[in-house]
């Protein structure tokens, strides 16, 4: 694995982890976007580099070394996860902010029941 790759990575993880524990939900929202694009970066890392290897295809490349379609067919899977679940974070900010007029957690009103 590269260098590169791993430094993008680890600053990926590092923002998404700082950004995750703000007050503000909207830089919530953008941590978790971080989160899973960096998670999505490690896994397309872990399934090799694609120098020289064929796409995993049959026909004229079955004889060379083909890339393992597992790790990618993981990753598409979670990229179409992470876009349904920011859909519905963000619907939640929405009607969150309606109803309390702020968008930061620490000024949410706890009603007396």
């Amino acid at each position: 694995m590269q260098f590169d790759v791993l430094l993008i990575i680890f600053i990926l993880f590092s923002v998404a982890s700082y950004l995750l524990l703000d007050r503000h939900l909207v830089n919530i929202i953008i941590g978790f976007v971080l989160l899973s694009n960096g998670a999505n970066l490690f896994l397309l890392s872990l399934s090799g580099d694609p120098g020289g290897k064929a796409a995993p295809v049959l026909g004229q490349f079955a004889i060379q070394e083909m890339l393992d379609p597992l790790t990618q067919a993981m990753i598409l899977t979670a990229i179409v996860i992470g876009f349904g679940m920011l859909s519905f974070f963000a619907a939640l900010i929405y009607k969150v902010y309606v109803i309390e007029k702020t968008e930061d957690v620490s000024d949410f009103q706890e009603e007396d029941q």
